[in-house]
């Protein structure tokens, strides 16, 4: 997301070709989960749900903490609650208790609401791993 705007200022500014900036508007939102993402950073490295307190405590959930939240991406309005989700709200891909219930969301979808006659394209970035280079050691037998 962040290479995407740089690229679009340097087109701009370095090589003076204002056409995708004087002819569209753009919305860059680089992080659309800021509380997941800082709970990232010190708490669980592959979160990937907002940081809501759950409408009803599960015992699991209420002692270790880990069904807080829903999935920011399967919580918006479009085929809410389809497959690919999970109503259970400890899951990675729990939707959420209704749709647009994470304020995050609720943001988001109305502010592209109020835009939906003017926008062109709605492209969003998600990634979701963490991958470690392997190094394999051969034992050596001489």
């Amino acid at each position: 997301t962040t290479f995407i705007a740089n690229e679009l200022i340097l087109q701009a500014v370095r090589k003076r070709n204002h056409r995708l900036v004087d002819n569209l508007d753009w919305y860059i939102a680089p992080s659309l989960n800021p509380d997941g993402y800082a709970f990232t950073m010190t708490g669980d490295r592959l979160w990937r749900k907002t940081r809501s307190i759950p409408q009803k405590e599960n015992s699991f959930g209420g002692i270790f903490g880990c069904c807080k939240g829903a999935d920011p991406n399967r919580n918006w309005d479009a085929h809410w609650g389809g497959k690919g989700t999970s109503k259970n709200q400890c899951s990675q891909i729990y939707h959420g208790p209704s749709p647009a219930s994470e304020p995050e969301v609720a943001a988001t979808q109305k502010f592209v609401y109020e835009r939906k006659d003017y926008i062109k394209l709605f492209l969003t970035m998600h990634s979701y791993s963490q991958v470690r280079k392997q190094v394999y050691r051969y034992p050596v037998w001489f």
